[in-house]
């Protein structure tokens, strides 16, 4: 998962497949479930200052012809 910079929108992550897949001549059927819970934290830093910080995403990434 890549640091983005303050500021940025977007973010972008690679993520390891469940099991090994051989490409075929047909395209496959992916199927991606992630869940968010736990992945976006706020808090402070015990003044005023809030900040949020996000975390990996649980994702489970399926191919099957």
């Amino acid at each position: 998962m890549e640091e983005p910079a303050v500021g940025q929108t977007t973010m972008s992550a690679i993520y390891i497949l469940g099991a090994p897949y051989t490409a075929g001549a047909v395209a496959p059927k992916i199927e991606v479930a992630f869940g968010t819970n736990g992945a976006l934290y706020a808090g402070t830093t015990g003044g005023s200052t809030c900040y949020v910080d996000v975390f990996y995403p649980k994702v489970r990434i399926t191919l099957t012809d």
